[in-house]
């Protein structure tokens, strides 16, 4: 996906829309959330979800399962980045959400991947690992967090 990623950058003003299509495309249901993808390098993913009518709840905000959708692509996209170039896979096998307040408007799910995990990736590492995501509004309130267990 990074080289995906970076030959979509060099496309001026689109290479974001493009990306995210393309994600759309490689995973539909991570794509029904409309994800649109603003930084992708090795072990790190963010992803930002506008507030839109189809992700509403009867509460006026984002939904928490889209909120989770998007919080688990980052997660994804922010591990398998780092699998992938070893000839390596991965998979999930749990996930969670935490929800601290009401999701209003854009909103944005971020996933680095810690240091110490990225080294055992790179020594041959396998099992489970958990992976976070945090969730923030355009004030930089958390709103929800994602919990991801991915099992190489």
């Amino acid at each position: 996906f990074l080289d995906v990623f970076r030959s979509c950058q060099r496309v001026p003003l689109l290479g974001p829309t493009l990306f995210s299509t393309y994600i759309r495309l490689a995973a539909p249901y991570s794509g029904s959330v409309s994800p649109r993808i603003t930084v992708f390098t090795p072990g790190h993913c963010r992803i930002e979800l506008e507030e839109r009518w189809a992700l509403r709840n009867p509460f006026s905000s984002i939904h928490a399962l889209a909120l989770l959708n998007a919080g688990e692509l980052s997660t994804g996209m922010a591990f398998l980045s780092l699998t992938q170039d070893m000839g390596r896979r991965a998979i999930i096998t749990k996930l969670s959400g935490t929800y601290k307040k009401k999701a209003r408007g854009t909103v944005f799910a971020e996933c680095t991947i810690p240091q110490d995990m990225q080294a055992w990736l790179a020594a041959g590492g396998s099992g489970p690992k958990m992976v976070k995501s945090t969730i923030k509004n355009l004030q930089g309130e958390v709103v929800a967090e994602c919990e991801a267990e991915w099992t190489v």
